[in-house]
């Protein structure tokens, strides 16, 4: 299975989740150390959020997608060492 096969079907997974969650629904962009948190964009309002999956407590990281990759700092290969 290719990785976008992948990426395509956990991303269909999460939204019918959410749906029966009724939460708004969210497409992640990233995830995190723990299994169970995942940076997600707001398909609604654009906010990128943190989500702890299986929960309906949501916080607010940035008010757009711009907003939060200039929050970023860059990590050179030699600091991930």
């Amino acid at each position: 299975m290719t990785d976008f096969i992948r990426l395509q079907e956990n991303l269909i997974g999460h939204l019918i989740t959410q749906k029966r969650g009724r939460l708004t629904p969210t497409l992640f962009i990233t995830s995190l150390d723990s299994e169970f948190e995942i940076i997600p964009v707001d398909n609604i309002n654009g906010q990128i959020i943190l989500e702890t999956l299986g929960q309906t407590t949501r916080r607010v990281l940035a008010a757009s997608l711009i907003e939060f990759l200039q929050q970023l700092t860059p990590v050179t290969k030699k600091q991930c060492d």
